[in-house]
């Protein structure tokens, strides 16, 4: 049987197969990728991983070791991958320095990426931030995730919800509004939140029209992944993972934060259930599937566990169809 080959085709990708062959994600690292010519062919080579240098003379020290062992190799390195891991900024730059010292020794490259407090930059187009789900939603690490459930990227951990700090029962005002709240309410409702992440007022209510209304959490959805046309079936597809596209990684993965930090700091623990439905979703329309499962797994502590459609998609947690249709050779 043939052996089954994976393309990098982006940087994210780089960054991904590197991670995943370190079999976790490190923290204050460099990990340098080697691609070797065969036959022709350009194949992965050996990853290896160091402790990022604390300055300059560090950084050159670690590139010359780097360079040292492709000397030694008997193979021609065609491409290489720096990657710095770090939440210094001063560390970061260091990745310009080891690449530098590389850069005679293969033929091509290095290429540079970084990730710093939950960003990834990708140095070598010199792209602006991005999220760190790129990387983990890359069509490299997708296809990985498919049996590598475990041991697969797994750049954030299963999010934590805080403990409730400041419940109280909705006053006869805001339950009449909560009643009274239609489609376009709700979502700008979270556009007023989404643009403002400290209005408390705003949380409170919101963490209210989730314990109480019914197929709130559906609208929600709708509304991270288009609040300008909730209703459309384009963004009921993207929702229940029928369309082919990626859904738009960045605005869930703000949506994810703000339903963690902001809305859960008011939901009492024991009232949490759409709450942890709606995060299992971020984490399963990411193709995140063991993190939407661990954190599934946390229903079972709430007394409002919600039925309907977006709750019978969680507890199947089928992948989506767009990894399906990620590009492989």
């Amino acid at each position: 049987m043939n052996a089954k080959r994976l393309s990098i085709r982006t940087m994210a990708d780089a960054a991904a197969a590197a991670i995943s062959a370190l079999g976790y994600t490190p923290t204050e690292s460099v990990v340098v990728s080697l691609m070797y010519r065969q036959k022709g062919r350009i194949i992965g080579g050996p990853i290896a991983r160091v402790e990022a240098p604390t300055d300059q003379f560090e950084a050159r020290h670690v590139g010359r070791g780097m360079a040292q062992l492709i000397q030694d190799a008997n193979y021609t390195v065609a491409h290489a991958f720096v990657g710095v891991i770090s939440d210094h900024h001063d560390v970061l730059s260091h990745a310009h320095i080891i690449g530098a010292e590389l850069a005679e020794h293969v033929e091509s490259g290095p290429d540079l990426w970084t990730i710093s407090a939950g960003r990834f930059t990708d140095i070598a187009e010199g792209a602006e931030p991005e999220s760190v789900e790129v990387v983990f939603a890359s069509p490299l690490a997708l296809n990985m995730s498919m049996t590598r459930t475990e041991q697969g990227i797994n750049l954030q951990e299963t999010p934590q919800l805080p403990d409730c700090v400041s419940s109280r029962d909705a006053t006869d005002g805001e339950r009449q509004k909560i009643r009274a709240l239609g489609i376009s309410a709700l979502v700008e409702l979270w556009d007023t939140l989404t643009n403002n992440p400290e209005d408390d007022t705003t949380a409170h209510l919101l963490a209210h029209v989730l314990m109480t209304k019914p197929g709130a959490i559906e609208i929600l959805a709708c509304a991270i992944i288009d609040p300008e046309n909730v209703s459309q079936e384009s963004t009921f597809a993207q929702v229940f993972g029928l369309a082919e596209e990626y859904p738009p990684l960045e605005k869930i993965d703000n949506a994810r934060q703000l339903i963690t930090e902001r809305v859960g700091i008011h939901t009492p623990t024991n009232q949490r259930g759409p709450l942890i439905q709606l995060l299992v979703w971020c984490e399963w329309i990411c193709a995140h599937a063991n993190r939407a499962h661990k954190l599934a797994e946390t229903l079972t502590t709430t007394t409002n566990a919600t039925s309907g459609p977006l709750a019978t998609l969680v507890a199947t947690l089928h992948q989506p169809r767009y990894v399906n249709n990620t590009p492989k050779n």
